[in-house]
């Protein structure tokens, strides 16, 4: 039992599980309570310490205390509720309690002033979780620097860094992954789709795709962008984009716009599948057949487990992110003065099971 899932059970975020598991006084009791059954019902215990066997390990820690901050670019979204962003929480936790570390998180949907733990300096560091599509937080997140320690985890690495370390997935070799898979399906004719075209991790994806076509000698793949007015984005994505009205009529150009060659699609989303799929089958393109394949990305498997068939799907590895991003917060408190980090972590393709 994680504590994604105590949440998932519980109906609070993985905020609040983490609040309570560190008796943070700012949770109501009816909370606590209902949460704490949940706990009990499922026996869940905490995880072994598991001390470092060297001393200075342990010593550069001043306050044995780390925030995690999830950013939301002004919204009331909870970034922690999203399966992405709870499984990097959760490598984060992990990680943390084997240095004996006690993890505080919050959400941030407003940036205007800094948490009271960054500007009182009662952590350590700061992991903020700022999303690809919420680079506006930056600015706040570079903020935070100059109080504590600060990496940040997720996101798409592009622009400029602000001077703060990054651990995030690598979405350019998303997109290498995904032209890999569908090579070794024999599709010959590709298409990439995102409904999102503006947000940088599509581009990195879309990228990495056409690059590694392009390195093979073929012909570079269509780039659709279904609801989305032509002039969205449309250059970064190359000389073949289809800006679409509708899903319906996405559908509806896949199948008139298709040669006699077998069609591989990658979709950039799982979200982004579930409304497409039905539309695909209905006009007999079914995926996983002799004549189409798809493979989508995030491997979120409440929206995997509607589509059917159930197709592969990209995972990008948060936990390891969250891991790793904890390892990189450490090397920051050592060398405070070394120069920016960006370490990339590797997606893995996930087949979906016989009998899903």
């Amino acid at each position: 039992m994680s504590v994604a899932k105590i949440a998932k059970v519980a109906g609070v975020s993985p905020a609040t599980v983490s609040r309570v598991l560190n008796n943070h006084p700012a949770v109501r009791r009816e909370t606590k309570e209902q949460v704490r059954k949940v706990i009990s019902d499922f026996h869940y215990t905490l995880p072994a310490s598991r001390r470092s066997a060297r001393g200075e390990e342990r010593s550069i820690w001043r306050t044995g205390n780390i925030a995690v901050l999830a950013f939301a670019a002004g919204t009331r979204q909870r970034q922690l509720r999203v399966p992405i962003f709870a499984a990097a929480l959760e490598g984060i936790i992990d990680s943390a309690r084997e240095l004996d570390l006690k993890v505080i998180v919050d959400d941030v949907p407003d940036s205007a002033e800094l948490p009271r733990a960054v500007r009182q300096r009662e952590v350590d560091g700061v992991l903020a979780i700022v999303p690809a599509n919420v680079e506006a937080a930056m600015p706040h997140v570079e903020a935070i620097g100059r109080y504590v320690p600060v990496v940040r985890a997720m996101g798409e690495a592009i622009g400029g860094h602000f001077g703060i370390d990054h651990v995030g997935p690598d979405n350019v070799a998303v997109g290498r992954a995904a032209y890999e898979y569908l090579a070794s399906r024999g599709c010959a004719e590709l298409a990439f789709v995102t409904t999102w075209p503006q947000w940088a991790m599509n581009y990195a994806r879309a990228a990495g795709f056409a690059a590694a076509a392009t390195r093979e000698g073929k012909v570079l793949p269509a780039c659709y962008f279904p609801g989305k007015e032509p002039q969205i984005q449309v250059g970064h994505y190359g000389q073949r984009v289809v800006s679409c009205r509708s899903n319906e009529e996405l559908a509806d150009h896949l199948v008139t716009s298709s040669t006699r060659a077998k069609v591989g699609l990658f979709i950039s989303r799982d979200r982004d599948a579930l409304p497409l799929w039905p539309l695909l089958k209905e006009r007999g393109l079914r995926p996983g057949t002799e004549n189409f394949e798809v493979i989508s990305c995030d491997n979120d498997e409440a929206l995997l487990s509607m589509l059917d068939p159930r197709p592969p799907s990209i995972d990008l590895c948060p936990e390891q992110v969250g891991r790793r991003a904890v390892a990189r917060l450490g090397g920051r408190i050592r060398q405070p003065n070394d120069p920016p980090f960006r370490t990339l972590v590797l997606p893995q393709v996930v087949m979906a099971s016989p009998n899903a």
